[in-house]
């Protein structure tokens, strides 16, 4: 007797899978305080003997407070107070007279709003706000108007200031976000391009610890496309829970099920034949599985046997080294061993992708030691392997590089920017 040929059940067209390049910037509350306390230094202005027209001479200093951050997930905030020291004289002679000084004190708040969903670009506000005025004593002339003017003009510098660094640090930005979307040439006619579909985010947070994190996250296909992009994806975050700090850049390869079944057959030296059929009612999702895609198609080989009858066995399509492999699911021991003795090399598009993936974990290791160069460590591992997907028309070879990426500046040896005053 005959074996029943499999259930005829219509087999799943299985997407190109998804991608995602998620970060997670982290630093102790403490280490940041303590590097913008060494970048911003105590005295901020000073000033000896200069003229002020018919009032005479000015000598002032002015000195800030301790700095202290405020991080919560729609703005990170800096606050600190500045104390001054203002002398004023009046020339006569070879000498300046001393008639009067004063110690005004400024409360200054300087903000980076993260709330991306509202406003993606980088932009900060500097507010500045005289706390005490200015009574030069022992005379009682009241300057604080003056110093109120001069505080505005003031204020507004530093804006300028601050406004031209985010400039720039948003300009690589947007570089470094285009190109991630460009062609990145592997071999003459082989190209990986992303593309993204969404940009998530979580806002600051601060842990109990004092840990300070931020996660970023882009998700979208990598395709083996050397044409540019019509369209960039813009930059439009959005704010969603806690992202996966991971990378998962995976790519898709199809091999038409007739190709596969020629090239098989003469591995085997048999007349074979291969069916796909869809799941079966029960099948367990991808969540609940591990698998990925959706509730996984199976595949069939049909084995030559008595009276022209065949032996079907359900098999799972394996990469070994540089060879597919079906691994039978049932059947008997000599029919296991018939079908372990046939392997199919791999089409030459994933062969060539699994080489480059085969050096990413060398790469990486490099990275890591050119970051920490930088005074940034990158933490996280990587391990590239093939996954292989039965898709109705045929298998799918889906490239993958999985990892994490945890970023943590070193900021001791960061000391190469400066800031602005």
């Amino acid at each position: 007797m005959c074996d029943a040929p499999p259930a005829d059940i219509a087999a799943l067209s299985v997407a190109a899978p998804e991608s995602e390049v998620g970060v997670v910037f982290s630093s102790p509350l403490s280490a940041l305080t303590q590097t913008l306390e060494r970048r911003v230094p105590r005295t901020l202005a000073e000033g000896r003997n200069q003229a002020i027209g018919a009032a005479g001479r000015v000598t002032y200093k002015i000195e800030r407070d301790a700095l202290r951050l405020s991080v919560q997930p729609e703005e990170v905030s800096l606050f600190t107070t500045l104390t001054g020291t203002i002398h004023v004289c009046k020339p006569v002679g070879p000498f300046c007279v001393s008639y009067g000084s004063c110690r005004p004190t400024w409360r200054v708040q300087a903000g980076l709003p993260s709330d991306f969903d509202r406003d993606p670009r980088l932009r900060a506000y500097v507010d500045v706000k005289l706390d005490r005025g200015c009574v030069l004593s022992p005379v009682g002339y009241d300057a604080t108007a003056e110093l109120e003017r001069i505080t505005r003009s003031e204020a507004r510098h530093v804006r300028r200031r601050i406004d031209t660094e985010l400039a720039n640090v948003q300009q690589q930005l947007d570089f470094a976000w285009q190109q991630l979307q460009e062609p990145q040439h592997l071999d003459a006619d082989l190209c990986l391009r992303f593309v993204p579909s969404a940009v998530s985010y979580e806002g600051p947070q601060q842990s109990v610890g004092g840990e300070v994190t931020l996660h970023i996250s882009a998700r979208g296909k990598v395709v083996t496309d050397c044409a540019s992009a019509e369209q960039l994806f813009t930059w439009q975050p959005r704010r969603q829970g806690v992202p996966e700090p991971q990378l998962l850049l995976r790519t898709s390869v199809h091999w038409p099920l007739a190709d596969f079944e020629a090239q098989l057959a003469a591995a085997l030296g048999q007349d074979i034949a291969l069916r796909v059929v869809g799941p079966a009612a029960d099948a367990a999702s991808p969540a609940a599985s591990g698998t990925l895609g959706p509730a996984s198609n199976r595949l069939y080989v049909g084995l030559p046997h008595n009276a022209g009858c065949r032996r079907w066995l359900q098999v799972k399509p394996i990469v070994q080294s540089s060879q597919v492999r079906l691994e039978a699911l049932d059947g008997e021991p000599q029919e296991r061993a018939r079908l372990d003795t046939a392997g199919v090399d791999i089409p030459p598009q994933v062969a060539l992708l699994l080489q480059h993936l085969a050096r990413m974990p060398t790469l990486w290791d490099s990275s890591r030691e050119q970051a920490q160069q930088r005074g940034v460590l990158v933490q996280g591992a990587t391990q590239a392997r093939v996954d292989v997907v039965v898709d109705a028309a045929g298998l799918q070879f889906w490239p993958t590089l999985h990892g994490s990426v945890k970023v943590s500046p070193e900021w001791t040896r960061i000391d190469n920017v400066d800031l602005p005053r």
